[in-house]
């Protein structure tokens, strides 16, 4: 497997994988955005570590979660994101608000 994205298939497997890159202290923001990135592409099995990682100390990784969420669009995630709306972050806010919209849109979203 030589892309990041390979590792979608793998399921609960690569969440456990790509949400211990997220809380790795040495990630950089590359790596960090590539497992945000897998774990949307990988959906409902990766709602808890992107609603995990809406309370991360980098506002890239909460914005990237918060992108992540809407972009699976679960109404699961609307409670997550309501808090992210207090966000201290402009950017973070605008995107939780952005996430929260689509998930009205498909609630039902798999």
């Amino acid at each position: 497997m030589g892309r990041w994205e390979d590792c979608v298939d793998l399921g609960i497997a690569a969440v456990q994988i790509f949400s211990a890159c997220l809380r790795h202290p040495r990630a950089s923001n590359t790596n960090r955005d590539r497992a945000l990135r897998t774990l949307q592409a990988i959906g409902r099995e990766a709602i808890p570590s992107l609603q995990e990682a809406l309370n991360d100390k980098n506002r890239n990784v909460r914005m990237r979660a918060a992108d992540g969420l809407g972009g699976i669009g679960d109404a699961s995630s609307t409670s997550a994101l309501v808090r992210a709306l207090e966000d201290e972050d402009y950017y973070v806010r605008e995107r939780a608000r952005s996430a929260l919209a689509l998930c009205k849109q498909n609630p039902k979203r798999e």
